[in-house]
């Protein structure tokens, strides 16, 4: 399960990001080049889960699920490509900078964290403390990018109360 909880957590970054293209071409009125990356990754699901699961079988037995796990992580990163091509040639729109510091972010901050959770596994630390030291360092990475926003928040929220 750890592993399978880790190729879909990847999936949901990418997806994640992803979307934010989908929205972009809701917005300019293109919802035609939405349909386009979701048929893509549509047409990679359809062929690529079972050609996963099979594949992963044949390499070692047992193992289908991880193979059709990353035939949907390939396929959301692949509607990612799709997607961002799209972007650039149809809305002149490269938001590449931003994704990158972001992707680099989640990936620095998820090597250690997967590290630090199979030395504390090892250790047998009971799963809520393994769970709780994960979420505080997590956050604590995170909290740079996150406090401006729960800034802005909280001075709104200020604001609304004082008037």
């Amino acid at each position: 399960a750890g592993a399978a909880i880790q190729v879909l957590s990847l999936a949901g970054w990418v997806y994640l990001v992803a979307t934010t293209y989908s929205a972009l071409f809701m917005a300019a009125g293109e919802p035609k080049w939405v349909t386009v990356g979701d048929i893509v990754k549509g047409v990679l699901l359809v062929g690529g889960v079972p050609l996963g699961f099979y594949a992963a079988e044949g390499i070692e037995p047992g193992s289908g699920l991880q193979g059709a796990l990353v035939a949907l992580l390939m396929a959301d990163i692949i509607r990612y490509g799709v997607t961002i091509a799209l972007s650039k040639a149809k809305l002149q729109v490269w938001g590449r900078s931003l994704e990158f510091g972001l992707t680099l972010r989640m990936v620095v901050v998820a090597a250690p964290v997967m590290y630090l959770g199979k030395v504390m596994e090892e250790a047998e630390l009971h799963i809520a403390l393994r769970c709780f030291v994960i979420f505080v360092v997590v956050t604590a990475a995170w909290w740079p990018v996150l406090w401006p926003y729960v800034r802005d928040r909280l001075e709104a929220r200020r604001a609304a109360k004082g008037s």
